[in-house]
């Protein structure tokens, strides 16, 4: 099922090679509703500020260096020189704007499961993992809809505390969009991001994007310690829609050697 999106990359966000391991961590209503839908579920930025504050938005020192480009030179806008409280409300806009009209669907970029992340997303049961790889993700956005574009690249992550690690300030919406704390950096987010025109955003929390699940998706894994029973339903849930996934254990399960 073609997605009816196209996909363009974000300058220097890009992994150093396409065929990286991604990791979606999922609860198994998510994974249900993927295999039915056949569709990755995009989330506006705003909705989940709960787990990050800083989601979307500019460091401090973005605001300073603006604060400093356009105060020092007493810029003049219709006859009026800019204040700071202009300076504060042109970065209002600029990330207010992002994060109202910005929906992201987000993977962990590695070679292995993460302890971390199954921690993170729970480990109780019913908790999966999917795996592709970013290049196949990329594919699964062709290019037919001047309305969806798909963003993608990896997440960077800076010391929001250190001046001399602030990015250059730029109007592009995008900046704020691939970079988070450093504090996260276990995440190593790769993450597609749409922009939707604010009649098509209309207060919708999220949307969804058809993939063709059996070429995008490689396996999926169930959370550590699941039960036979959950491994058994996940296995003809695939069988019900038609899909050829592999359903595999936990490398965590895995016994030493005693």
């Amino acid at each position: 099922m073609a997605a009816d999106t196209k996909h363009i990359a974000v300058a220097d966000c890009q992994p150093p090679d396409s065929s990286m391991k991604i990791w979606r961590y999922l609860d198994l209503p998510k994974l249900i509703d993927l295999l039915q839908t056949r569709s990755l579920y995009f989330a506006r930025v705003n909705s989940l500020q709960d787990e990050d504050p800083f989601e979307g938005s500019f460091a401090k020192g973005n605001f300073d260096l603006l604060r400093k480009q356009l105060l020092e030179p007493k810029e003049v806008i219709k006859g009026k020189s800019l204040t700071e409280e202009h300076v504060y409300n042109l970065v209002k806009i600029i990330t207010g704007t992002a994060k109202d009209f910005a929906y992201i669907n987000c993977w962990h970029a590695s070679d292995t499961e993460s302890v971390a992340l199954w921690k993170q997303y729970g480990t109780e049961k019913g908790a999966i993992v999917i795996r592709s790889t970013y290049e196949k993700l990329v594919r699964a956005f062709p290019d037919n809809d001047q309305e969806k574009t798909v963003h993608m690249g990896m997440i960077q992550y800076l010391n929001y505390a250190n001046p001399e690690e602030y990015m250059k300030f730029n109007s592009n919406l995008m900046t704020p969009l691939f970079h988070k704390r450093i504090e996260y950096q276990h995440e190593r987010e790769v993450r597609a991001l749409v922009f939707l025109s604010p009649d098509r955003a209309n207060d919708q929390n999220g949307f969804k994007i058809n993939i063709d699940v059996d070429k995008v998706i490689e396996e999926i894994r169930m959370g550590p310690r699941t039960p036979k029973w959950i491994t058994e339903i996940v296995a003809k849930l695939i069988e019900k829609y038609d899909l050829h996934l592999k359903v595999l254990p936990s490398q965590l399960d895995e016994k030493p050697i005693s």
